[in-house]
């Protein structure tokens, strides 16, 4: 999956604050997934980069805390129709590398996933979702939160302590920058 530069630098600030103060992605987890995880709490840093059907998957952050995984994704575009696809291709791609067998069959557990779009309109969906059809005519709706981080005014964000979205605040002002640069 190719992704342009100015994209992979918003994944890459992402994936520096997960590896080096993992702490951060706390709050972020216990405000999209209702969870009330404790400071303090052990995450495990799960490899990035995966092989589905011989194609390298890379993932913006996938991690596990006690034995549950979550996986998040950066999304600096305005949707463009893809990011449900892509999601649903890594969560699957997640679920098949941590398969189990329990009680003669295979058990694949998805991800808790979310989607964090940097940049959003009135257009942007609350969550992302793939209808998928089993041969048998069940339907089953996989659905992604999504966290539209300039929504977040930073009164909330230090009140909820969400400080991994603090690097992508200053893109609440992109459009006016011009201004901004030639006010004194």
């Amino acid at each position: 999956m190719t992704k342009n530069r100015e994209t992979h630098v918003f994944d890459d600030v992402f994936r520096t604050m997960e590896e080096h103060t993992p702490e951060l992605i706390l709050p972020l987890i216990n405000e999209v997934f209702k969870t009330d995880y404790p400071e303090g709490t052990k995450i495990t840093r799960l490899a990035d980069k995966r092989h589905l059907l011989r194609q390298l998957v890379e993932t913006d952050s996938c991690l596990s805390i006690g034995g549950k995984l979550y996986h998040f994704e950066c999304e600096s575009n305005l949707n463009n129709g893809t990011i449900a696809i892509r999601m649903f291709q890594y969560d699957v791609t997640v679920a098949l590398e941590g398969k189990r067998k329990e009680n003669d069959r295979f058990v694949v557990e998805f991800p808790a996933s979310c989607v964090i779009y940097l940049r959003h309109n009135k257009n942007t969906k609350n969550k992302e979702t793939v209808l998928v059809r089993m041969p048998d005519g069940r339907e089953l709706v996989y659905a992604v939160p999504v966290v539209k981080s300039q929504k977040y005014e930073k009164e909330e964000i230090f009140k909820k302590k969400l400080y991994v979205l603090l690097p992508y605040y200053i893109l609440r002002y992109e459009k006016q920058l011009l201004l901004i640069e030639k006010e004194e």
